[in-house]
């Protein structure tokens, strides 16, 4: 059996090339760095993965040596052949890397393959790079190295129905896992899914808030959940001195998002 080993978080173009060469997935969850803003939550890294284990990381596992870790790992699954990325650490503050495993894998009689850091269009592929793009707003940058649209999951709640009032009704979303990473704050084009269906939307981040509009959509729908794909950054936040002023810069931003 041919068992790949990583965080993923992310699932991007890098780890979907670790991914694919085994037959299994087995994932580090949650983050073992708490301060890590998320790219893809636990449900959402089944969703992308598929074939999937978790590997629960805890305190006491945290203090693991890396032969312990490897030795949990190898009586637990009986790998033939363990798959992972260049920067693979493992073990007790990470002191483990992929010359450790190589080592310990030739006492445990494992083959072990390194998948070498990945470019995409000349670009290299990291997690870290990608929250970067999300942060500065640079969503298509972040998608592109991601192989997918960025994915916003949660809850539809009732909001203050300001867009109702202005002819431009919103859904309110509270995102479900309050370490996800959201994107900076502005106006993005992009698709909702709700209801098992996909509309375009124009998206909305700021002040604590996401709210979406969908075209030809119309409904209460409190409760229920929605997916967001943010795809493009269309403007920042802006502050209208009259409702009628807001309601004009809307018209624009969704004539932009029907193109």
């Amino acid at each position: 059996m041919r068992l790949a080993i990583g965080v993923f978080d992310g699932v991007h173009r890098g780890h979907q090339k670790v991914i694919a060469k085994a037959h299994l997935a087995l994932v580090i969850t949650p983050h073992p760095d708490p301060s890590t803003q998320l790219l893809t939550t636990a449900a959402e890294k089944k969703d992308l993965i598929g074939n999937i284990a978790e590997f629960a990381f805890s305190p006491r596992r945290a203090r693991l040596s890396p032969e312990a870790f490897l030795k949990l790992i190898w009586k637990k699954y009986k790998p033939e052949t363990i798959i992972v990325g260049h920067d693979f650490h493992f073990g007790c503050q990470r002191s483990g890397n992929v010359a450790t495993l190589k080592k310990l894998g030739c006492r445990y009689k494992l083959n072990i393959e390194e998948i070498p850091e990945y470019y995409y269009r000349r670009e290299r592929v990291r997690s870290s790079i990608i929250r970067d793009y999300l942060r500065a707003g640079q969503i298509r940058r972040a998608n592109s190295l991601l192989g997918r649209d960025y994915q916003l999951y949660g809850a539809i709640v009732r909001g203050k129905q300001l867009g109702r009032k202005l002819g431009y009704p919103t859904l309110n979303i509270r995102i479900d896992e309050p370490r996800k990473l959201i994107p900076a704050d502005g106006v993005y084009s992009g698709e909702v899914i709700v209801q098992n269906k996909i509309y375009r939307a124009g998206i909305f981040i700021g002040n604590n808030l996401i709210e979406a509009h969908l075209l030809n959509f119309a409904g209460q729908i409190y409760g229920q959940k929605a997916v967001l794909f943010p795809q493009d950054y269309l403007r920042p936040p802006q502050k209208f001195q009259t409702l009628a002023a807001l309601r004009r810069q809307i018209k624009k931003d969704i004539q932009k998002i029907k193109r």
